[in-house]
């Protein structure tokens, strides 16, 4: 295809906020390897930069729930003027707004961001009323990760001829030639354990808590929690040492680039007992480390994990099951999950895919 100029729009570009930022990180580095020209078009959230590209900040004047108000609109026209395409993650946010009646092409990726759930549902519902359906009705395409995304755009009214499926990808350079274990558990005092890795948000909706409960029950056990506190941290800490487990619980905080790859080169299984998960890029970095992967029923990859770790269900033991059974067969459940990111989920596979919407949406 002919090379572009792509914008993308996203609220935040840093390393904390987790799956979309990584995901418009990774997706915008490929697409640039490519010899697309790529800017990206954010606000001045975090502290973790992603600034290996052209990236435009902007001060956040007030923050919403995340709706990252910035003085920013006559640099946001200059940079749809300049784009060829535009695409913006994340539905409900500024950049979105800004960026939506600037006359250019754009394409839409919510990255599971679209129902009305899951927490401040009146501010959601007012972002529908005054700027969703017509954020919505504008996009040339909706790109949802996998059939379950689908269903909830054509439920907030997108035409199944404007959804493209396109899964998230993992950057399998990233997890190459990792360290020894003992770089991490020696650090950490793990020994000979068996080990359990929660990598995320320190969130309620994350269901962390479900883990410390299950430790509780297993022997020679220690469950590592590595992420940023988005307010949860304190009380985590508190039922751990409540249950009694407290010794079995390290947190780390958040760790990334070499930190993180020290981490998973050390631990046994990945586990991600969130209430819901649209696609997380943690499975992926699992599977890409030959690690097995434990994710509460109802999640978008349910049928990923069957592959090559375990789902496990919502009964008072399940967590416990699971896991028990994904360190038995760690050995296989980790290979399985490695030639399924070989396979299916890398970016080069995904850029092919994002390059074939973006080409349809502008010979539309």
């Amino acid at each position: 295809m002919n090379l572009l100029k792509i914008l993308q729009i996203i609220p935040y570009f840093s390393a904390e906020f987790g799956g979309s930022a990584e995901a418009c990180y990774q997706l915008s580095k490929s697409l640039a390897t490519r010899g697309h020209e790529v800017r990206v078009f954010t606000t001045r959230a975090g502290k973790y930069w992603f600034d290996e590209l052209a990236v435009h900040r902007y001060p956040i004047l007030l923050s919403l729930a995340q709706f990252n108000i910035t003085s920013s609109d006559y640099e946001c026209s200059q940079l749809c003027a300049w784009a060829d395409v535009i695409h913006m993650h994340n539905f409900r946010t500024f950049q979105n707004v800004q960026a939506m009646n600037k006359g250019k092409t754009y394409v839409l990726q919510p990255h599971g961001s679209l129902p009305n759930a899951h927490g401040k549902r009146a501010l959601k519902s007012l972002f529908d009323r005054v700027w969703g359906k017509k954020l919505l009705r504008g996009a040339a395409s909706v790109i949802t990760v996998n059939s379950l995304e689908a269903m909830d755009a054509i439920a907030a009214g997108v035409s199944t001829k404007r959804i493209a499926m396109i899964p998230n990808g993992v950057n399998l350079a990233d997890f190459a030639d990792l360290p020894s274990p003992n770089v991490f558990r020696q650090k950490y005092g793990l020994g000979a354990s068996q080990v359990v890795l929660f990598l995320g948000r320190l969130h309620k909706g994350k269901g962390i808590e479900l883990l410390l409960h299950t430790i509780t029950v297993m022997t020679n056990t220690k469950l590592v929690i590595v992420g940023p506190d988005a307010g949860y941290r304190r009380q985590l800490a508190q039922y751990a040492s409540y249950t009694g487990v407290g010794d079995s619980v390290v947190f780390t905080g958040a760790l990334y680039g070499d930190a993180k790859r020290e981490a998973l080169a050390a631990v046994d299984v990945v586990a991600i007992p969130s209430y819901f998960e649209t696609f997380p890029l943690v499975a992926l970095e699992a599977w890409a480390c030959s690690l097995p992967v434990v994710i509460r029923k109802g999640s978008g990859i349910d049928y990923l994990v069957n592959q090559a770790g375990v789902v496990a269900g919502w009964e008072g033991d399940s967590m416990e099951v699971a896991l028990r059974q994904a360190l038995e067969h760690k050995t296989e459940y980790g290979r399985a999950g490695r030639a399924l990111v070989e396979s299916e989920f890398t970016w080069d596979a995904v850029v092919d895919k994002v390059e074939q919407v973006y080409e349809r949406c502008l010979n539309q």
